[in-house]
């Protein structure tokens, strides 16, 4: 996946991930949160400017994620729950 800068038209990063489900960038434009059904990449979350990945948890997969405005928590929810997990950099 690209992450490009809708202003300036330059590719900031790209993030190597399988099937994307749900996503959320943090107000700042630092941290991305993406989703997945394979449980083994459930949940990423990713430098947005490198694209270098800085946790993954291995857990339920659902599509809504929500970044705090800071980008040190994600919200993840679903059918099942909603887990909030610190962003750990």
């Amino acid at each position: 996946m690209t992450i490009t800068d809708v202003v300036t038209g330059r590719v900031r990063a790209i993030v190597k991930t399988p099937a994307v489900e749900g996503m959320a960038l943090s107000s700042d434009g630092r941290v991305l949160a993406t989703s997945s059904w394979d449980p083994d990449e459930a949940l990423q979350i990713w430098d947005a400017t490198t694209g270098e990945r800085i946790a993954q948890h291995h857990i339920f997969s659902e599509r809504l994620l929500y970044l705090s405005d800071d980008g040190k928590r994600v919200l993840m929810s679903g059918y099942k729950a909603a887990v909030v997990y610190e962003v750990g950099k």
